[in-house]
């Protein structure tokens, strides 16, 4: 069953080190722009933010941005990483500059609506543990957050994604458009809430 309609500040994040070539950023680019096109946005409606990484992390848009939909898309669509920010996976950065950076009110954080992490990796971080301990701060540190994440890559270390996630029906497989579909009713509608 499904709760009335929610607004959410959402954060993508694309993990773009080596162990990702270029066939797999265009896939999760694509997952970004099927998933946003189906939104309303603005402050009274749904925010975005999209944070590539590897080495560091890098915001292509806040969620304090002025996109519309066809905006955002040609963002997303137009995205690449600065050459000094690729390398290794370095996920706990992400998502520490998630908690600190992404969702603060500077820059279009909202305070009493929903917050999700939309992460699209392999799950084969360069310090699991890490990893894992930071994503379940991510989780402590605001209510109402939830964190999804999206294998994707050759080869995907689920532990790692369910670890980040804290419940399997977080963790999604990036190809097939039911993933689009099953995480855009849980954001939008608040269905299969679990954190």
């Amino acid at each position: 069953m499904c709760s009335p309609y929610k607004i959410a500040d959402i954060v993508f994040i694309i993990d773009v080190s080596e162990s990702q070539d270029g066939t797999t950023f265009e896939k999760e680019k694509k997952f970004v722009t099927d998933f946003i096109s189906q939104f309303p946005l603005g402050p009274d409606h749904f925010q975005f933010s999209l944070v590539l990484y590897a080495n560091e992390p890098h915001a292509v848009f806040n969620l304090s941005n002025p996109y519309d939909n066809y905006t955002i898309i040609d963002a997303v669509d137009n995205a690449t990483i600065p050459d000094d920010k690729r390398g290794v996976t370095f996920t706990k950065k992400a998502l520490t500059f998630v908690k600190d950076h992404s969702f603060a009110m500077t820059n279009g954080g909202r305070a009493g609506v929903d917050r999700y992490v939309i992460l699209l990796t392999d799950g084969m971080s360069s310090a699991t543990l890490d990893t894992a301990n930071q994503a379940k701060l991510l989780r402590m540190s605001f209510p109402n957050i939830r964190i999804k994440s999206i294998g994707s890559g050759e080869f995907v270390f689920h532990k790692e994604l369910l670890d980040i996630s804290a419940y399997p029906l977080n963790v999604f497989p990036l190809h097939g458009n039911d993933s689009v579909q099953n995480v855009q009713k849980a954001t939008m509608y608040g269905c299969n809430r679990k954190s």
